[in-house]
């Protein structure tokens, strides 16, 4: 709870709760953590965002019995964290497991090609499945081109009628222009983590960084947003809270919080 209050008290009104805890440590999330977790909502006039577990489960998985295991640990995920009211599920259609078998010598392209659809399909199931507990546009479903391969996150949104968690640090490691991707799909973005990307001399690029550190040029972003006069929400998603810290200031001092 004091990480929660030392966010809110930034100035900051949405935060995002990783919940790969409620699997591995159930006991943390008690009736008490709740209670908490209402109490700071109302006094800072809080949203809670839940980053659904990705390292536990597979919404993928091509074994289906496994898939089927994912989608029922996030049923129980969105039973236990109801009372909070969170106002989105943010998703992430793989692993990245996927590369094993893509990156692999002993399978042909058509067989690659196969495995990558098989999870395509399975990812569309559970995301149906999802759709049967969870209001459709509260699943947010997060870009990961910078994960190869990664699925067609685009055409799911389009295809099932979610919301898009737009992740800019894995925008611009995969070579892509933030804010040209901003426009193409403002329209089904709802939600935003928003973090710099630092370049070592190798070339090398690491996210999650805090903003002024590295090679994001928050001021065109942030401006593309105002312009497009953006509705949705935009988490600073860094490491730690002193990171949210030095993001919050670095906004402030270049007039964009």
């Amino acid at each position: 709870m004091d990480v929660v209050e030392d966010i809110a008290q930034l100035g900051v009104d949405v935060v995002e709760i990783n919940t790969g805890i409620l699997l591995t440590q159930p006991q943390w999330f008690t009736d008490v953590t709740v209670d908490g977790l209402l109490e700071k909502k109302a006094q800072y006039g809080l949203e809670f965002s839940l980053h659904l577990p990705f390292h536990y489960i597979h919404v993928s998985n091509p074994i289906e019995a496994m898939r089927e295991a994912s989608v029922r640990a996030i049923a129980d995920i969105a039973a236990r964290t109801e009372p909070i009211d969170p106002i989105h599920y943010v998703l992430h259609l793989t692993n990245g497991e996927a590369r094993k078998v893509v990156q692999s010598t002993r399978h042909s392209d058509e067989a690659k090609q196969r495995y990558l659809q098989r999870l395509t399909d399975q990812a569309k199931r559970s995301v149906r499945s999802m759709k049967q507990f969870l209001d459709g546009r509260r699943i947010c479903i997060e870009n990961l081109q910078h994960i190869e391969p990664p699925l067609p996150c685009e055409d799911v949104i389009g295809e099932l009628g979610t919301s898009m968690c737009y992740d800019v640090g894995h925008a611009i490691k995969a070579g892509l222009d933030p804010v040209e991707y901003f426009l193409k799909n403002e329209d089904v973005i709802q939600h935003m983590h928003f973090h710099d990307v630092v370049a070592d001399e190798e070339g090398n690029l690491t996210d999650h960084q805090a903003l002024g550190m590295g090679i994001v040029d928050a001021e065109r972003f942030v401006g593309a947003l105002r312009a497009r006069a953006y509705q949705g929400t935009m988490l600073l998603e860094v490491d730690s809270p002193a990171l949210v810290r030095q993001s919050v200031q670095y906004l402030k001092q270049k007039q964009l919080f």
